[in-house]
């Protein structure tokens, strides 16, 4: 009783009913998370707080999908593309008035060789061709993000690559792997919980340089404020599943000769070598779908006591911390490998998208911008 009096205090803190706009559903859900995490998972009060979480979640869910309002904050997009807040700056309109930005771009580069060069496409046909590899990491509404973007690529006669949740390195192998022309992948990296965002790579599989990025910035915001039409389409004979981390470890594999990395030796060595252990914390992130696989290679025998996953249960809250692979979150790797008894340990946080990691032996850590 004293929790449902709880949450009806929340909820009318936070919430004006029939009214998204002004109402802060992620001020209020990291509330829930802080009540929630009071508990055990296995016990009921944790479970009547997350279903309180899930209900909020769902109003967030309406936002997305019914917003017809502009950016709460005008779109600007950077070397790691556009973030903002879930449902009040990414929503499905949103996200469709970017993707016809980029699109615009590409129907101009025929007429001007330096874009042409950037991009690494001559044509709007070649770009409609090559096609586009699309995820998304963690974050609650992805999926239905991605789907927005997609209405508007298949509506302009791109092809589309369609990976799903993923990290942002293996989607660039995806890029590159397929030879697409671009990939978007709609994450804002280690920020926290209520950002969305929307990356944009060539390609180079890189980060687009200036002159892209003010492009599209610049069509994006004429599209918004004008409220420009934008075409969709919900077929979907056109799309592809993509595997994207397949096409990383097959890139690691064509490509021994230049990095000198044998990838099947060092998986078999791991799955062979008692004295190693390696612990990956996930955090929640969309690296928990990748590294088990990653570093079993699917083969049998690789020993699951010593290959030990961290928060690897799906949780857009992240269990209520910051998704960023920092000394305070490298606590619980720090502890488990104290615990251990092997010689040789290896322990790694990771950010949401999978392209920030930070390492340690057990002892010393390795800050995420220094690692490589």
């Amino acid at each position: 009783m004293a929790g449902a009096v709880e949450m009806e205090t929340l909820t009318a803190e936070y919430i004006q009913k029939g009214d998204h706009g002004g109402s802060d559903y992620f001020s209020l859900i990291k509330e829930l998370v802080k009540r929630r995490n009071r508990f055990a998972r296995a016990e009921r009060e944790y479970a009547i707080w997350q279903e309180e979480i899930d209900r909020i979640y769902e109003l967030v869910r309406d936002e997305i999908l019914t917003n017809q309002a502009r950016p709460r904050t005008p779109v600007k997009f950077g070397t790691s593309g556009w973030r903002g807040i879930i449902g009040k700056d990414l929503f499905i309109k949103s996200v469709r008035q970017v993707t016809q930005a980029i699109i615009t771009v590409y129907r101009e580069v025929a007429s001007d060789a330096e874009l042409a060069k950037a991009l690494g496409v001559e044509t709007f046909s070649e770009a409609q061709i090559r096609g586009c590899v699309i995820g998304f990491d963690n974050r609650f509404g992805g999926e239905l993000l991605a789907q927005g973007v997609v209405d508007v690529l298949v509506a302009n006669g791109i092809s589309v690559n369609y990976a799903g949740e993923s990290t942002t390195g293996v989607l660039s192998a995806a890029l590159l792997g397929l030879d697409a022309a671009f990939s978007i992948n709609l994450t804002p990296s280690h920020n926290p919980l209520e950002y969305g965002g929307y990356k944009f790579n060539g390609s180079d599989g890189g980060p687009a340089s200036s002159l892209i990025t003010g492009l599209i910035t610049e069509k994006a915001r004429k599209i918004i404020d004008q409220d420009l039409p934008i075409a969709v389409s919900r077929e979907r004979r056109g799309v592809r599943e993509c595997d994207s981390l397949e096409a990383w470890i097959s890139m690691v594999r064509r490509n021994r000769e230049r990095h000198g990395l044998d990838y099947d030796a060092i998986i078999s060595g791991f799955a062979q070598d008692r004295e190693v252990v390696l612990a990956v914390d996930c955090v929640h992130g969309a690296s928990r779908l990748h590294i088990r696989k990653l570093i079993t290679g699917n083969r049998q025998g690789v020993p699951q006591d010593r290959l030990i996953i961290l928060r690897g249960e799906n949780d857009p809250t992240f269990g209520g911390v910051a998704p960023e692979p920092s000394s305070t979150n490298m606590k619980p790797v720090m502890q488990l490998l104290a615990a251990r008894k092997e010689p040789l340990k290896l322990g790694a946080v990771i950010d949401p998208d999978g392209d920030r990691i930070r390492m340690t032996d057990g002892t010393v850590e390795i800050d995420m911008n220094l690692f490589g």
